[in-house]
């Protein structure tokens, strides 16, 4: 939580990325997905990112793709991706959306999804570059503008 805090109070623009909450996270260890991050090598926590399997709840971002109930069983997504303002450029971003993937690969996903606001290049760019594509832009959060990115597995 301290990391979210950290770089969301450092974001130029608070539209930019919307805080998980310690629950969101908990259910993510605990129940429907996993979190991974980068340490220095002092032990400094400097990236996290949180890949979820949502099913049918509500939150899966199939249904602002209008998916079918069977396709939703099918989408995993990264839920977020955070790096601290002194490590950005490093890639690192890049090499957790590259190891989520591969964990919705091993859970048989046929596709990864993820949100970013239109105001964040640097992360819609990131994700372009991984393949994800662009299907559709939508009001979420509360209202704020959100880029619904999806990248077909199989």
């Amino acid at each position: 939580m301290k990391l979210q805090d950290k770089v969301s109070q450092a974001l130029p623009n608070k539209e930019i990325y919307v805080c998980s909450s310690k629950e969101e996270f908990e259910e993510a260890i605990r129940n429907i997905g996993c979190l991974l991050g980068y340490k220095t090598e002092d032990q400094k926590l400097v990236a996290l990112g949180t890949y979820i399997s949502y099913g049918h709840n509500p939150h899966n971002y199939g249904y602002d793709l209008e998916f079918t109930e069977e396709e939703l069983l099918t989408v995993g997504q990264i839920e977020s991706t955070i790096v601290v303002p002194e490590y950005r450029g490093n890639g690192l971003q890049k090499k957790l959306c590259e190891a989520l993937e591969r964990i919705a690969r091993e859970e048989q996903k046929k596709y990864i999804m993820a949100t970013v606001s239109p105001m964040n290049p640097y992360s819609l760019n990131n994700f372009l570059a991984l393949g994800y594509i662009n299907k559709k832009e939508k009001l979420k959060y509360g209202g704020l503008r959100r880029y619904i990115l999806c990248k077909k597995l199989v």
